[in-house]
């Protein structure tokens, strides 16, 4: 079977995503004193990096970066 999660050559050798997504639920907000809302998901490479939605959670292309 091939593989097709996406992946990419960075300057620290490759990162990738995974073929479902591993998402994030990025808080904004103070946790401290319970004033923490939800804020918007976010997308997490093999390599830690943060990236917006994919389109589908299977599209084999990145989106952008955050930072």
């Amino acid at each position: 079977m091939q593989e097709k999660a996406t992946k990419w050559e960075t300057d620290k050798g490759i990162d990738g995503l995974t073929t479902n997504g591993v998402l994030l639920l990025h808080p904004k907000g103070d946790f401290n004193g319970g004033e923490a809302k939800a804020g918007g998901w976010l997308e997490v490479s093999v390599g830690g990096a943060l990236y917006q939605l994919r389109d589908s959670r299977s599209a084999p292309q990145k989106k952008m970066q955050v930072t």
